[in-house]
């Protein structure tokens, strides 16, 4: 079956999306009320149609040259309907169905304006399968929203985020947060992207305090 440009689906507890479509195309076609919320208010010129084409997994009829802009266009209604939005062309996970707008989360391939702990898994398990081995530059930064405008630009220097970068000369991950409030940097150095999850979920979670989730350095200013 020749997947569409653009896939809506359930929210499931697999860390990359995208590999358990053909199993679920697999099972009978089934639908749910998110789904079809979802399907029905993205129909316009540009989707004209959509279709059940799996268990839990609707498929969106694209008349645009650039389904992977289409879609992130769409995010918004993906996240209030909690589904999962998706390119296959171009391999490319757009959002999942937890997002909180709170927090965004920038990595070298993209910048999203919302954050979810599945996404946290989902670019990690990208860098350390894709971006590491190639040697290509790989970071995540997990920043607090200062509001709700679609262009805030992201701001290393005013706002609180935790980053988490590869350094492959040492073959670990340098994770760096600050507090914009009081300015205060701290920093630990860990091998394993799991922790690195941890404490990226750990702070959003804890409202930038994670003091306690680990040993930090101070960064002298």
């Amino acid at each position: 079956m020749t997947l569409p440009d653009i896939i809506a689906v359930e929210p499931t507890a697999e860390k990359l999306l995208l590999p358990s479509v053909p199993q679920r195309l697999a099972l009978p076609p089934r639908s749910t009320p998110a789904l079809e919320r979802f399907g029905e208010q993205v129909l316009g010129e540009y989707i004209p149609s959509f279709e059940v084409i799996g268990d839990g997994i609707i498929g969106l009829t694209v008349n645009h040259p650039y389904p992977s802009s289409l879609a992130k266009n769409r995010d918004k209604i993906a996240i209030e309907n909690h589904v999962c939005l998706a390119v296959p062309k171009f391999s490319y996970v757009v959002t999942r169905g937890t997002e909180r707008p709170t927090h965004r989360i920038r990595t070298y391939e993209d910048d999203l304006p919302y954050y979810s702990p599945e996404l946290v898994d989902e670019r990690l398990e990208f860098m350390t399968n894709i971006t590491i081995p190639k040697g290509s530059e790989s970071f995540i930064v997990v920043s607090q929203r200062n509001s709700d405008d679609e262009e805030d630009d992201y701001d290393d220097v005013r706002t609180s985020h935790i980053r988490a970068r590869w350094e492959a000369e040492n073959q670990d991950w340098a994770v760096e947060y600050r507090n914009a409030d009081t300015g205060e940097q701290f920093f630990t150095f860990t091998p394993s992207s799991d922790e690195v999850a941890r404490l990226i979920k750990g702070w959003v979670a804890h409202q930038k305090d994670i003091a306690s989730l680990t040993t930090w350095t101070p960064r002298q200013r």
